[in-house]
């Protein structure tokens, strides 16, 4: 087998690993290009049929949500109805009181990227010193972001899950029928929610540090230096750079206060719109758009 075949044989064994970890992507193929001997048409042609196939997913999931709504202004001068509709909301506020906060942060967003130093090739971590933490082998900016994102992801997965429990068990409770697609949808929109509060933590994570770490030629000078100094280079860099973290704690608190926000915006609030809550989170800061509509004569 060519050589450029068989490491993207490895490098698909790699995506295709990293993907089975995911919720929603089973089945996903990994697509390689070579610039070189590959028809760039016949990619783009794949590419075109990927794109094709999310639109379908979407469209399907558009309409089922047009149905779910109709089903819901047939039934909703319903009594039967409105009383199913006023016990879901009962217990989301109960929940969102028992949620208004992430509790403490576990290690800090820097542990995973000073981590990856002892594990990265000495040359990887030498060539991401000399250009302040974006050499693309190890960007420093990247880890940054995904850390906080992994700590984010850990700190709210019981809230997620006791969500999804609850709707669980509501779905199964006769006397809640009337409310099946109500909170079907509001299922479908919890997971919405969710990949926007690990976007936003990624981005929170990934700028606070890049805005002042970039900028300090000094810790990258020192780190740089220690290049030809004998065997033990990554872990001096891994050192001094612990150090910048420890010393700034000041970035630290600043994207858990972003981390914080991201979980009020992008989930609490949508969740308590849904359930004429919002007194429970504060009406600073605007409402985020929701998946699932209420009108006011819905409201409780």
């Amino acid at each position: 087998m060519p050589e450029f075949l068989y490491g993207i044989e490895i490098k698909g064994y790699q995506v295709k690993g990293a993907l089975s970890k995911l919720k929603g992507v089973k089945g996903v193929e990994p697509l390689f290009f070579d610039v070189l001997s590959d028809d760039p048409s016949a990619v783009c042609d794949q590419l075109a049929g990927c794109i094709g196939r999310m639109r379908s997913a979407q469209a399907l999931r558009i309409v089922e949500a047009g149905k779910a709504a109709e089903e819901l202004i047939r039934r909703h001068g319903q009594a039967q109805t409105q009383e199913a509709h006023e016990k879901v909301r009962k217990r989301l506020r109960i929940f969102i009181g028992q949620h208004r906060e992430l509790g403490s942060p576990v290690g800090g967003p820097g542990r995973s990227f000073l981590g990856e130093i002892t594990h990265t090739h000495a040359g990887t971590v030498w060539a991401t010193t000399r250009r302040k933490g974006t050499w693309p082998g190890l960007n420093a900016y990247h880890w940054l972001g995904d850390g906080t994102a992994v700590e984010a992801k850990a700190r709210s997965q019981s809230a997620f899950l006791g969500l999804d429990e609850q709707i669980a068990n509501m779905l199964a409770d006769p006397e809640l029928e009337p409310a099946c697609d109500y909170l079907t949808e509001l299922r479908r929109a919890a997971a919405t929610w969710r990949e926007r509060f690990l976007a936003d933590a990624t981005a929170s994570g990934r700028e606070v540090f890049r805005a002042l770490l970039f900028g300090d030629d000094k810790v990258w000078d020192d780190c740089e230096h220690h290049w030809g100094g004998g065997s033990g280079f990554r872990d001096r860099v891994r050192e001094r750079l612990g150090k910048w973290f420890d010393s700034h704690g000041d970035m630290a608190a600043a994207v858990e206060a972003k981390v914080q926000s991201s979980w009020r915006e992008a989930f609490l609030v949508p969740l308590a719109t849904l359930c004429s809550s919002l007194d429970l989170v504060g009406a600073a800061g605007g409402v985020a758009e929701v998946a699932v509509g209420q009108n006011d004569s819905d409201k409780g």
